[in-house]
């Protein structure tokens, strides 16, 4: 089931009855917790959506299920698939009248399930899966609310509301409270709310301030229940506020460090009142207040772009806030929180001011008629003012998209002077574009074309008309930067303009596409930098639009892939690209910039099978042949050589193959051809081989053959073969890489006349000039691909001590490691160990670092085995090493344990995994994640001491908690398949049955209990929120060590410390003066805690009278809390039951 998600279901349970079905108990449970999530939904949807009418058993598995759910991290496709298996479970149970009273009681236990999961501040998903249900389940059976946890429900949403730092979840909190908000609790809980929103919003912390609006947000749905009418609520918190922002701006002119916080807090409130309550606004508050909002959010904008221009462009930066979220004065942290309050501000102003601006369209013919379209106006205005000005990216992006949406609802306007204000605004821009100036060449100034993108986008939503309106525009561009008097500055803005409008995904593929590279080909041309270096950008745009991607995506821009259809298409275009490759293979020093772009967008094209001297692939081949050979650029030589190969038909490249050989043959008799034209011509015959593969036709084979006059003698004796022996470093490596190709195709015959000749490099000419690292990879390369003894080879190869020969050897092992046989891995195997042997002095971590990869898979002797280990174990044990090295030695150590015999090796394989857990090393995660890898590669564990049975599964726990999902899910891979060895389950039921393993073998151990109640009480708890397991593990070991005797408990001083930190934490909040539902709860430690307390109490184990006494001032100081979630409330009453059943009284009513 691990490979196959559905079939130990399909196996066990498909096909059979529900009643069939319910009995596969262990079975079932199983596949209801399975790692796969699509596989939990399969299954769940074959055994709860059955037509069959539920039993008891069926509610109990659909209980697991689905609280095995909350514990996950859930995908949106998960989260909608249990959704809707939950509808559909319900209503196929209330469908039936006898089954409705027990169908409205499970959800019961189910809403006090959920909302015992409930975290504000933990998991964002699972949080967020938990309000999904506790909505659906609500609104599928509001009788729930009748039963008593109206209250409870109203707090917990309220708490997520106010404390959670996720949007979404505090946007579906918000939600539920309106529909199932107590609202006496809610009126009861209005002063301190309100307080709370007020704190909130004047914080210093970016995320305190969002929260606050969302409070505001709340306070106004407060207030329509206490008001006398629906209007009061919004009316009264709009006037707050709107006295807040106009006292803000008053004083932000004199002092904006301390004002800009509770300015920005103000803006985010405004903004959620405006987005639920406009029409409201209208009808109660009045035309004339809606307009003094309007310019009181200009404003805004306008303060912040102040604040912009006078801190000279600090908004060019990675700071959003300070790092500790604390206002600290005048330094760093000061800087980042202001830079936040002014581009958020600039945000939230522009979408609350378009919200505004759609409603106001609506009332546009009534008497208020001429100042809605001077505010209107206004708005668009200040919006591209702060494209054009503000340099911040986020702040940009959202003016954006704010004025996107204004010329969308200007469109569809009725008043004919306001529908054509973005044309208008078109149209005025247009002759600026010469005029701009820009202070730097990058995307954080872009604010011409900004407004061109949201007029186009947003005004013409027909791409007709968009197209149409794009002309001119496009025209306006060509023209000033064709025009040779317009200033340097403007080609480049112009140029970056037209950049922007290519990248956009709606307008890109209808810029010209003819006309932009004949500009960009003209911009590489010009002596300008700037003007170069843009025309770089926008061909790099240009070749992302128009030729990136499958044929397919490309044709359905209308652009052809086939070279000659290509250049037919584009003649303009063809006659730019004929006449600079005739440039660029004339002999000019220094080459031309456009040379290499060229070759790059004949790379992009595909071969045509039409060739001729007329068609415009046979006009460029010559010319590319011509640069191959003359170019002083080895990687334009490469490039145009696979250019060349890559356009040719296969004809044709048989045809160029003995013009090039023909060509080396007559090199012999003219002393005058240099080394860029031999190795030229040995890149257009490689390039030529790598198209014609091993299933290539036969006549193309014989063709190929004669072409380079291979016959009976060997290849490397042809006449064409004479003149680049002896010659210069670059042309014998490229040499030995064309001989090993045409070995591996099958051209170059008489292996041992080849190898006598490729003998190895060193004592001749070349001999320790600057390209002989190359030829002696090249050379290892080819004697690899040509030996009949690769044992022999690669050892000589291996104790040859220059460094890139045996890196070239090992990347050639490395590459053909999975495809030799079982006997040649484990000889190479152990020729790599004796290489080995030297370590560390003379091999560097890069050579390590491949060989660990090469043994990670294969076959290894079991003698050599054990060498493997111990050089391994050195390599983690002798300190800091390279991060991936380090991680690609702890997989490759558990895959050759499995090669070995003997509990030893496990044992120190262990305390290995145990040491890299615990060092701080770089790429702590990697390497936890390594430990993993490891864990799974173990084919079987072997009996263990008690000892390292206890540190392997407390390790496997580790691993199993880790916040990384992929190191917990391969640890949750391993337990299955050794500890259960049936189907694959999530982190949280691999947990649960290590717990209860480790209960069953060691509930009489000391260091078992010392590490429970560690687990329990310290921090960090990652991972043991949402499982019971080591609660209950604890339990019974409290059972068995103490219950029987009366012994007190044995970890007191730990749970007394837990408890008196919380307790400090709780008076230190206090003594804050911060308002009561601003503060916040540990909730997991406190849970936690308790979850201790409940252990030791219900095992019999005896409290003595210091622990009681804390226990009481821990009740206390908990209870105290303003918005005690349901969680804590049943674990404190458990509790308090608990001492109640052994005669103690904490005196605490939860």
């Amino acid at each position: 089931m691990k490979r196959n998600d559905s079939f130990t279901v399909n196996q066990h349970l498909q096909g059979r009855t529900p009643t069939e079905v319910l009995g596969y108990e262990k079975v079932l449970k199983n596949a209801l917790s399975h790692q796969s999530q699509h596989a939990r939904l399969a299954v769940a949807s074959q055994v709860f959506l059955s037509s069959a009418i539920p039993d008891e058993r069926c509610f109990d598995f659909f209980h697991y299920f689905v609280v095995s759910s909350l514990g996950t991290k859930p995908s949106n496709c998960f989260r909608e698939g249990l959704v809707t298996i939950c509808r559909k479970f319900y209503k196929l149970c209330a469908r039936n009248k006898a089954f409705k009273p027990r169908a409205t009681t499970f959800v019961n236990v189910l809403v006090k399930e959920i909302l015992s999961r409930i975290d504000p501040s933990g998991e964002h998903a699972q949080t967020f899966l938990c309000l999904t249900l506790l909505d659906t389940f609500l609104s599928l059976c509001p009788s729930v609310l009748k039963e008593g946890p109206g209250n409870e429900i109203t707090i917990v949403l309220l708490t997520v509301l106010i404390q959670s730092p996720f949007e979404l979840s505090r946007e579906a909190a918000y939600g539920m409270l309106k529909k199932f908000g107590s609202q006496s609790l809610l009126s009861h809980v209005l002063p301190d709310v309100t307080e709370t929103a007020k704190s909130l919003s004047c914080d210093t912390r970016t995320l305190a301030r969002l929260r606050g609006a969302m409070v505001w947000r709340c306070v106004a749905t407060i207030e329509d229940y206490v008001g006398c009418d629906r209007t009061t609520g919004e009316t009264k918190v709009l006037t707050y506020l709107m006295d807040s922002l106009e006292h803000g701006l008053r004083e932000i002119q004199h002092d904006y460090a301390s004002i800009a916080p509770s300015l920005h807090g103000t803006v985010e409130a405004l903004m959620y009142i405006c987005q639920d309550h406009m029409n409201a606004i209208f009808q109660s508050a009045g035309s004339q207040t809606v307009l003094k909002l309007v310019a009181l959010l200009i404003q805004t904008c306008e303060s912040a772009l102040r604040f912009f221009a006078e801190t000279q462009f600090l908004e060019i930066g990675d700071v959003d806030e300070c790092d500790n979220g604390e206002w600290e004065g005048d330094n760093g942290s000061m800087r980042g929180t202001l830079i936040a309050c002014a581009w958020r501000s600039l945000k939230t102003s522009g979408t609350t001011l378009v919200t505004m601006a759609s409603e106001m369209l609506l009332r546009v013919n009534s008497t208020n008629e001429q100042d809605f379209r001077c505010s209107v106006e206004n708005i668009g205005t200040m919006l591209k003012t702060v494209l054009i000005n503000v340099r911040h990216w986020g702040a940009a992006n959202w003016a954006q998209q704010s004025l996107t949406s204004l010329c969308t609802l200007l469109a569809s306007s009725s008043d004919p002077y306001l529908r054509n204000l973005p044309p208008n605004w078109l149209e005025d821009l247009l002759p600026t574009l010469h005029q701009a100036s820009i202070i730097r060449h990058d995307e954080r100034h872009a604010g011409h074309a900004r407004i061109l993108l949201s007029i186009l986008n947003g005004y013409y939503t027909r791409a007709p008309a968009r197209r149409a309106a794009l002309k001119p525009v496009c025209d306006s561009l060509f023209e000033v930067i064709q025009t040779t008097h317009s200033p340097e500055t403007a080609k480049v803005n112009a140029i970056s303009i037209l950049q922007w409008i290519i990248k956009d995904s709606r307008t890109g593929q209808m810029v010209p596409l003819e006309d932009a590279f004949i500009l960009v080909f003209a911009g590489l041309q010009s002596s300008n930098k700037s003007i170069g270096n843009a025309s770089t950008v926008l061909f790099s745009c240009l070749l992302s639009r128009f030729l990136t991607g499958d044929a397919a995506h490309i044709q359905k821009l209308g652009v052809p892939t086939k070279a000659n259809a290509f250049f037919t298409e584009y003649p303009r275009l063809f006659a730019v690209v004929l006449e600079q490759l005739e440039i660029s293979a004339r002999k000019i020093l220094p080459p031309p910039r456009f040379q290499y772009p060229l070759l790059i967008l004949l790379s992009r094209l595909d071969v045509d099978m039409c060739f001729d001297d007329n068609t415009p692939v046979g006009r460029i081949a010559p010319i590319l042949l011509e640069i191959v050979r003359n170019s002083p650029l080895a990687q334009v030589r490469a490039m145009a050589a696979k250019c060349l190969a890559d356009l040719l038909p296969t004809s044709a490249a048989i045809q160029y193959c003995r013009i090039v050989c023909n060509g080396l043959s007559l090199v012999s008799c003219d002393n005058r051809v240099g080394n860029n034209y031999l190795h030229g011509s040995l890149l257009v015959l490689r390039n030529v081989l790598c198209k014609f593969t091993k299933d290539a036709s036969v006549n193309d084979q014989k063709e190929l053959h004669l072409a380079l006059g291979a016959g009976d003698s060997c290849i490397v004796d042809q006449q064409w073969m004479h003149p680049v022996r002896d010659s210069s470093a670059l042309v014998q490596a490229e040499l030995f890489e064309l001989l090993a190709l045409m070995s591996r195709r099958g051209i170059a015959t008489n292996q041992s006349i080849l190898v006598s000749y490729a003998e190895g490099p060193g004592n001749d000419c070349i001999s320790g000039c600057v390209g002989l690292p190359l030829v002696e990879a090249s050379w290892a390369r080819l004697m690899l691909t040509t030996s009949t003894n690769l044992l022999e080879t690669c050892s000589k190869l291996l104790v040859d001590s220059r460094p890139d020969m045996i890196r070239a050897t090992l990347e050639w092992l490395q590459e053909e490691w999975t495809s030799m046989s079982p006997e040649t891995q484990c000889d190479l195997s152990g020729l790599l160990i004796k290489k080995m042997t030297n370590f560390p002095a003379r091999t560097s971590p890069q050579i390590m670092l491949q060989i660990v990869r090469i043994i990670q898979t294969g076959k290894i002797d079991e003698s050599d085995a054990s060498k493997w280990f111990i050089w391994i174990e050195q390599l983690l044990n002798s300190g800091p090493v390279d991060g991936e090295l380090n991680c690609s030695a702890i997989e490759a150590l558990g895959h050759v344990l499995n090669m070995m015999k003997g509990d030893e090796y496990f044992a120190r394989w262990l305390t290995v995994m145990r040491g890299c857990l615990s060092a701080r090393v770089a790429l702590a995660a990697d390497v936890r994640k390594a430990v993993a890898s490891s864990f799974c590669r173990l084919q079987s564990v072997p009996t263990l001491t008690p000892t390292a049975s206890f540190h392997f599964s407390f390790t496997v726990i580790d691993l199993l908690r880790d916040s990384d999902e992929d190191t917990a899910t391969l640890a949750a891979d391993f337990v299955s398949r050794i500890f259960c060895s049936q189907s694959s389950v999530n982190p949280q039921r691999a947990m649960e049955l290590v717990f209860q393993l480790l209960s069953e073998q060691f509930a009489s151990a000391g260091e078992f209990g010392e590490r429970l109640v560690s687990l329990m009480c310290d921090e960090p708890t990652e991972g043991l929120e949402d499982t019971l397991a080591p609660m209950l593990a604890l339990q019974h070991f409290l059972s068995v060590q103490c219950g029987d005797l009366g012994k007190e408990f044995p970890y007191t001083d730990k749970i007394l410390a837990t408890m008196a930190s919380v307790i400090d934490q709780l008076e230190t909040q206090n003594d804050a003066c911060r308002p009561k539902f601003a503060q916040s709860l540990p909730l997991k430690r406190v849970r936690r805690t308790l979850m201790a307390i409940s252990a030791m109490s219900s095992s019999g184990c005896v409290v003595s009278d210091q622990v009681l006494a804390t226990l009481k001032s821990f009740m206390t100081a908990v209870s105290s809390h303003p918005m005690l979630p349901p969680l804590l409330i049943i674990s404190m009453e458990n509790v308090k039951t608990e001492m109640c059943r052994l005669g103690l009284d904490i005196g605490t009513n939860c």
